[in-house]
């Protein structure tokens, strides 16, 4: 095996596995050498042509399945928790965004359906199933948009809400926020980190 051990100038020192060092013009070697290269030597008639060593095959491959290893190693532990919050997200649809017991009546909002209607959380829903099927397929990117799409439309969907009780009540909403409230708050935001730090680690 030869190496370049040095680059000085127009000259290039290679070094061979048996101590031996040749120099040679930088001019004979064919590619942008640096040091550490392996390369090889053609020599004929006077005429020297140094070329860098190709890497086998199945070492590029072996390489790249190291790189994808460790990779997944990496967004591993970032990926499960981001599933574990895009399906909290879904779940807390389902529980009471606000609960209020008032003279004997009770009047409770979820994120899905209320007063006969389906409300916007099914938009969430569907955003946190499509969210989850696109990491699964590795488009990070595209996961981001989602998530700050949902965090937005939660942010919106629960003002209008907000607003609709305190006046029909006259009571500061925040007093009956319910678990749905929180969980959803929470899972959405950590969904929105967490979906940029799994981006950031490609």
């Amino acid at each position: 095996m030869t190496k370049i051990i040095r680059i000085d100038g127009a000259d290039v020192l290679l070094g061979t596995d048996n101590g031996e060092i040749r120099k040679v013009k930088i001019y004979d070697v064919d590619f942008s050498p640096k040091v550490g290269d392996e390369v090889e030597v053609y020599e004929n008639d006077g005429t020297i042509i140094v070329k860098k060593k190709q890497i086998p095959k199945e070492n590029n491959y072996n390489e790249q399945v190291n790189n994808y290893t460790v990779q997944n190693q990496k967004t591993g532990g970032v990926s499960v928790l981001l599933y574990i919050s895009m399906i909290a997200s879904i779940v807390a649809c389902f529980l009471p965004l606000i609960s209020i017991s008032l003279f004997g009546m009770s009047y409770s909002i979820n994120y899905v359906y209320n007063e006969g209607k389906v409300a916007d959380g099914i938009f969430i829903i569907g955003i946190q199933i499509l969210s989850i099927i696109l990491l699964s397929r590795q488009k990070r990117t595209v996961v981001c948009i989602l998530e700050l799409i949902a965090t937005g439309l939660f942010g919106f969907t629960v003002y209008n809400m907000f607003s609709k009780v305190s006046s029909s009540v006259n009571i500061s909403i925040y007093s009956f926020l319910g678990v749905g409230f929180y969980i959803l708050a929470i899972s959405l935001v950590v969904s929105v980190i967490l979906a940029f730090i799994h981006a950031s680690k490609k």
